[in-house]
């Protein structure tokens, strides 16, 4: 099967040029030049050597024929005659400059002669037009036994050394002239007439449609609105032939499109403007239309751009304003000074475990440098190695080359949906020692949570719109932009905070914490008891779960994360997504009104959905993928190391238990093998790990096993030594293992 992706980067390593390139359910392709989009129609079952002459050839016309329609208007030749020429000039030029090419045009162009593309297969050759036999002998490679006369010869020696598109038009004049006075006897009358046509009932109409979009003659256009105003006399016959209100959209965007751009070989050419046509040529540009897809069953591409991201992050600052605002009215008496002294005992508990933790990170990262270091030779003697030098060659000195360690940086992202109210206390709580490792090894970090929770609720404005284009985060100012889910990006701490704020912030974020903890949770309210019931640590209602705006969130990730490298000279980037699902998602683009005024589209399962971002293009996401949101997420990860060069590990939390559909979800592997494997892994080692989907590393944990252990040993007087040993590494054993995202990300790292 041919790849797309192959043949678009083959067009636009021809084109010499980071030309955009669509494949579009359309019968022709098309260039346009302010965009310098190259839109190719959905070619099929075809040889790999036709799809490279059909690109090649596309891509000739985008380089080297004018873009300017009156260039073919002012001349009153038909375009037929400018096509035969023009093709001569261009495919000479892209075999020229891309020898490779030869093959697969004198291939492909066999290929279609085989298939009868040019109508000649039941008739003599050489009882036709010339411009048909200067068609046929430039495009078979001269395998063709054609004939011509003196004057015929020249003509085709010119063809050989055309350069300029003034030579083109030149050439083109004087083949017209020569042909209005050809002289045919009844033999060759027959022959002419004799040759097929190829043209649709409905191809008429199409060609009057490229007709005008290219831009027409004044008189043909009047004509076209003649033909237009009668029809509109007859409403009810009108209204039968009507499409349906989305085809008719979708039909003008095409036309619009057109509008804008060189169609191709056909453009401008109407079949009727005269007798005196290239019918080789005609016949071409309307059977080659059978090559492109426009069954029902093939779906169309849709390509969109991503909106420019304004934003998202919602800085520590106003978060601990609206902490302290929220506790220090009459309610709530939960002074900052005691939860930093809560903070301060939870602090003391984990750095045990820690401090451990990280002194065997630098032992594992010590033990692999000296395992990389080599030594070398110099080319300097080693004086105290010179006395030797009668029976030892090597008296230079040595020098150990050790490889240069990277600057590790690290942006975690936690799911701060509804569903993930019952797993969040264990998930900042395992936060909480991951940022301790990285705050203890002098790893650069930052941590947010991410939500569906509008930016202006942290502003004391309520307006909240899902799916709207008055977002604060994306501004979108274009058409065929993606419409985003709102999202915001929370920040609980970074590592360049002083230490005071440092403590300050994760006091915070453990009272946070709590507030989730399942003997004190009440609902998704962020409300803390304390024990006594003597004390109530409230949290602020812009801070209340809500949805799960997965893909937003990579995309508002792609300046966070890129900004946080530059500020902190990183070298090896990670970033960590913490989730219990799969993110929401929707087919929505921005569109144009009747009166050119932005608003929102959509775009069913109908089509395939792209996205452009420069040089780099993706499938975002196609019909098959809607039972499956997940899927649309490995596209953006993609997406999102290629604009940030980061490393992606990604922590799946699901229930008490680990199920079938978790592993199912992600493997795309039917049966209870896989399932099998993934509980024994989750057995031993507390999560499963699985790839290819996205992450680098993508680890399913089920919510059980997050819970960090902080118990201490239990001694009693009448244990053994040995029995007391014991216990101690067995507790130990359980501290650390417990600790199963900080011990993934260390193993990552190490």
């Amino acid at each position: 099967m041919i790849s797309k992706e192959q043949k678009t980067n083959l067009a636009k390593l021809l084109a010499t040029e980071n030309i955009t390139v669509e494949h579009r359910k359309v019968k022709t392709a098309y260039f346009i030049p302010k965009t310098r989009i190259l839109c190719l129609p959905i070619w099929e079952d075809m040889s790999n050597d036709l799809y490279d002459l059909l690109v090649g050839h596309e891509v000739g016309h985008a380089l080297y024929t004018p873009t300017d329609e009156n260039e073919f208007k002012k001349h009153k030749i038909p375009h037929s005659y400018f096509n035969v020429v023009e093709d001569i000039r261009i495919d000479k030029k892209m075999k020229n400059k891309y020898p490779g090419l030869r093959k697969s045009y004198y291939n492909g162009y066999n290929e279609l002669i085989e298939k009868d593309f040019f109508g000649t297969s039941e008739i003599d050759v050489n009882k036709i037009r010339f411009i048909d036999r200067l068609n046929m002998f430039s495009k078979s490679g001269q395998r063709e036994l054609i004939e011509f006369n003196d004057i015929e010869k020249e003509f085709i020696t010119r063809s050989d050394n055309l350069e300029t598109w003034q030579d083109v038009v030149e050439l083109t004049k004087d083949i017209y002239a020569y042909s209005e006075n050809e002289k045919f006897d009844e033999e060759e009358q027959e022959q002419l007439s004799s040759i097929p046509s190829y043209v649709n009932s409905d191809d008429q109409g199409d060609q009057e449609e490229i007709q005008q979009q290219s831009g027409d003659s004044d008189e043909q256009q009047e004509q076209t609105q003649e033909t237009s105003s009668s029809s509109e006399s007859d409403n009810d016959k009108s209204e039968q032939s009507q499409s349906s209100e989305s085809q008719e959209k979708e039909e003008e965007e095409k036309q619009e499109e057109q509008k804008q751009g060189v169609t191709g070989d056909n453009a401008g050419y109407n079949p009727n403007i005269s007798e005196n046509v290239s019918a080789t040529d005609t016949n071409y540009q309307n059977k080659a239309e059978t090559l492109s897809k426009l069954d029902d069953k093939t779906y169309d591409n849709l390509y969109l751009t991503f909106p420019k991201v304004n934003s998202a992050v919602v800085e520590y600052d106003t978060i601990a304003k609206l902490i302290n605002d929220c506790n220090n009215n009459h309610r709530s008496q939960f002074p900052m000074s005691e939860r930093l002294s809560e903070w301060k005992v939870y602090k003391n508990k984990c750095m045990r475990s820690v401090n451990y933790m990280a002194k065997e990170f630098e032992m594992k990262k010590r033990a692999d440098s000296y395992t990389r270091t080599r030594t070398s030779r110099t080319g300097m003697i080693n004086t105290n190695a010179l006395h030797s030098y009668k029976y030892n060659d090597d008296i230079f000195k040595r020098i150990q080359i050790e490889p240069g360690a990277k600057n590790h940086g690290m942006v975690m992202i936690v799911d701060w949906s509804g569903s993930m109210h019952d797993k969040m206390y264990d998930t900042l709580c395992q936060t909480i020692n991951l940022v301790l490792f990285c705050k203890a090894v002098n790893i650069p970090f930052e941590v947010y949570a991410f939500s569906d929770t509008n930016k202006t609720h942290f502003t004391d404005n309520p307006n909240y719109d899902r799916y709207g284009l008055n977002s604060l985060v994306f501004k979108y100012a274009n058409r065929n932009e993606k419409i985003m889910a709102e999202c915001s990006l929370i920040q609980f701490v970074t590592s360049d905070m002083r230490v005071a704020k440092f403590n300050e912030a994760m006091a915070n974020l453990y009272q946070i914490a709590k507030t989730f903890s399942s003997s004190h949770i009440r609902n998704y309210n962020m409300r803390y008891m304390q024990d006594d019931d003597t004390k109530l640590l409230d949290m602020p209602g812009q801070l209340r779960l809500g949805g799960t705006p997965l893909d937003s969130a990579i995309l508002c990730a792609v300046n966070v994360v890129n900004e946080f490298q530059s500020r902190n000279k990183i070298q090896k980037m990670n970033t960590v997504f913490l989730t219990d699902g799969c993110g929401h998602t929707n087919h929505d683009f921005t569109d144009h009104d009747k009166n050119g005024n932005l608003e929102s589209g959509y775009k069913n399962y109908d089509c395939n959905i792209n996205i452009k971002d420069g040089s780099y293009s993706f499938q975002y996401g196609h019909r098959r993928m809607r039972s499956n949101h997940f899927s649309y997420h490995k596209p953006m990860l993609d997406y999102f190391k290629h604009k940030t060069g980061s490393t992606v590990i990604g922590y799946y939390v699901t229930g008490r238990t680990v199920r079938y559909w978790d592993i199912m979800t992600f493997t795309k592997k039917e049966g209870y093998e896989q399932y099998d494997i993934a509980k024994a892994n989750i057995r031993k080692n507390k999560c499963h790990t699985i790839t290819n989907i996205g992450y680098d590393e993508f680890f399913v944990i089920p919510r059980n096993n997050l819970k960090v252990e902080d118990e201490d040993v239990n001694i009693t007087n009448d244990m053994t030594t040995a029995k007391m040993k014991a216990q101690f590494l067995k507790n130990f054993k359980t501290k650390k293992v417990s600790r199963v995202l900080l011990n993934k990300f260390v193993e990552r790292i190490a």
